[in-house]
């Protein structure tokens, strides 16, 4: 009976060393847990673009957007040398699926030429980012897919940038 009542208490010891152990561990990983929207703050560089209807911008603008670099804030997005679009302050900023919707279908207006361009399962890949700026610009109709970030809908083009590596 004492070494059945020995190894019962050796073993509640190691239930209760490997729970405190998880415990910790989880807690652990829990503060080291990047913000989502840390993923979109900082620099990033034009890639490529692509026109998908007569847009305003003309190739002086196209160009400048091209050589400048969009910085993402945590209330402020905006063009460090093209003065044409506007800086858009925002207080709250949201990742949600591309599809996290009531329709599941590429929105008309905000998704048409990504969705001319991309199945509905690429599509599916990108995540929407959900911006309440303050004014209307074309930096509220943003996509995120890995490193790369997509201005949809911006007076006509389609706009890729990478972010950029510190």
């Amino acid at each position: 009976m004492n070494k059945i009542s020995f190894y019962m208490a050796n073993i509640k010891c190691t239930i209760i060393i490997l729970g405190l152990f998880f415990l910790f561990t989880g807690c652990n990983n829990a503060q080291n847990k990047i913000n989502s929207n840390d993923l979109l703050y900082g620099k990033w560089k034009y890639v490529k673009h692509f026109g998908w209807r007569a847009t305003k911008f003309g190739n002086k603008e196209i160009q400048s957007i091209i050589n400048d670099t969009l910085i993402i804030e945590h209330d402020k997005i905006y063009f460090v040398k093209s003065k044409f679009i506007e800086p858009c302050n925002y207080s709250n900023i949201l990742l949600k699926k591309f599809f996290d919707r009531d329709d599941k279908e590429p929105n008309v207006m905000e998704d048409r030429a990504l969705a001319m361009k991309y199945t509905k399962e690429q599509l599916s890949t990108l995540n929407r980012v959900e911006i309440n700026c303050s004014t209307y610009n074309c930096l509220n109709t943003l996509y995120l897919k890995q490193d790369t970030l997509i201005l949809n809908y911006c007076g006509g083009i389609t706009i890729f940038l990478l972010k950029v590596k510190h």
